[in-house]
């Protein structure tokens, strides 16, 4: 979906506390069009969406129109006034953990049965990279989940750690008991623990909601485990040990390492910093990509 079907959105939840607060005077016109955005984006919102944030932004509606048949006008303007910027989880402006304060005031004012469950830890396992999937590489994500379940954080962290490590460390012990020679092949396979250690990572990126989907989780185990049983056969089988000259070998592979590490870097540099000007100095993609026309601008 595109940012201006969610600034629509966003509108109409503004002008539907606008409607219900005191002293101010909205027309039926402007608040039947509000509910009419409302219905419309609720058939509507992206299917690619992560499926935690999009649920959550479907009860925000669903929500909303309940309490319009309620009729507590009291209510209603503070239930819109707290979801008003939920929208903003989908122009990659906002985590929805961000949210946590507004919610936690809402039901501590109305019931602790609103919003039950979006504020706890839990995993989210999107099937497909999420659109905001670059905030995931800034510092930005780190803070807002460490600022809103400050407990919760270090423990998470450390689990993602030993998910990280755990796969080079079980290679290095395999490798010790069995005595292996000394081999370059070791430090490929080490590479491809390596890549096991980021799929497990991901798995556990899904408790802080940066999962960053099942092709990434899947593609780096069967990689990395395809590399680390190649090292394997390459240094214990008779075969192996004749295949490849191992200099030669050191040598292509540190090279492709090498570059495959400067190019990924150039990019994800440039769109964690464009997702950066983004969400701090309201720097629009289209903005952005006028600024880069040019090949020294783009560069």
């Amino acid at each position: 979906m595109k940012e201006e079907f969610y600034q629509r959105l966003q509108n109409a939840f503004v002008l539907v506390r606008h409607a219900y607060a005191e002293n101010e005077a909205v027309g039926h016109n402007k608040l039947d069009s509000a509910f009419g955005e409302l219905r419309f984006a609720r058939k509507n919102i992206d299917k690619k969406s992560p499926a935690h944030e999009k649920r959550l932004l479907l009860y925000c509606i669903d929500t909303l129109f309940s309490l319009v048949a309620e009729g507590d006008r009291q209510k209603i303007h503070d239930f819109a006034d707290t979801v008003h910027n939920m929208p903003e989880i989908f122009m990659g402006k906002r985590n929805y953990h961000s949210f946590r304060n507004e919610i936690k005031t809402f039901r501590s004012k109305y019931g602790e049965e609103y919003f039950s469950g979006f504020n706890k830890v839990f995993p989210v396992f999107n099937k497909k990279v999420p659109q905001n999937a670059l905030f995931y590489f800034t510092p930005l994500a780190d803070e807002e989940f460490k600022a809103n379940h400050p407990k919760a954080y270090p423990w998470l962290l450390a689990t993602a750690m030993i998910a990280f490590l755990l796969p080079m460390l079980v290679y290095g012990m395999v490798l010790f008991c069995c005595g292996a020679p000394n081999s370059f092949w070791m430090i490929f396979g080490l590479v491809g623990a390596l890549i096991i250690g980021v799929g497990l990572f991901n798995i556990v990126s899904a408790f802080v909601q940066m999962y960053l989907g099942h092709t990434v989780t899947i593609v780096c185990l069967l990689l990395g485990g395809a590399i680390v049983a190649a090292s394997m056969f390459l240094m214990f089988h008779p075969m192996g040990l004749n295949i490849f000259d191992e200099r030669a070998a050191v040598h292509v592979f540190f090279s492709f390492l090498v570059l495959t590490f400067c190019v990924g870097y150039y990019f994800f540099f440039r769109d964690g910093f464009s997702t950066w000007l983004k969400r701090k100095k309201d720097l629009s993609m289209t903005r952005q990509d006028k600024l880069k026309k040019g090949f020294f601008n783009y560069l």
